[in-house]
């Protein structure tokens, strides 16, 4: 059966991908080889609601990013990360089958250190309500 509501997750990538350009690994499926892969940003929905069957869906977006160097290349990272998502909303372009009707930070980005992580590397959160409408009427 086909899909009514555009996949998030794809959508979010292929925001992410275009805008964050090549040098950049964009995934949604962690990769244990990620601190080889850095800057690296994992994004991945972690629910949402459904405002209407077949025309809008509300996901919650959880983005993590990892860059090495310095605190401020993690918080320049998760900041394109942000303003990304924000400048595909502006556009109303159709990323993936949809278009981003909102984008909102549930959680602005923050610097979230984990027990085994490397000093140089610096790990960045962040949440994102985003209102997805699919770009084809059903």
């Amino acid at each position: 059966m086909p899909r009514l509501l555009p996949y998030a997750d794809l959508v979010a990538v292929t925001v992410l991908r275009e805008a964050l350009g090549e040098t950049v690994t964009v995934e949604t499926q962690l990769d244990d080889r990620l601190l080889q892969r850095l800057p690296y940003v994992f994004a991945e929905v972690v629910g949402g609601t459904e405002l209407d069957p077949a025309f809008a869906s509300r996901p919650a977006l959880s983005v993590i990013s990892w860059a090495e160097g310095s605190k401020q290349a993690g918080a320049d990272l998760a900041e394109s990360v942000r303003v990304a998502l924000w400048r595909a909303h502006l556009s109303q372009r159709t990323y993936a089958g949809a278009s981003i009707a909102r984008v909102r930070a549930l959680s602005m980005p923050y610097e979230q250190r984990l027990d085994n992580q490397p000093s140089e590397v610096f790990r960045f959160v962040a949440q994102y309500e985003l209102i997805l409408r699919p770009a084809t009427a059903h």
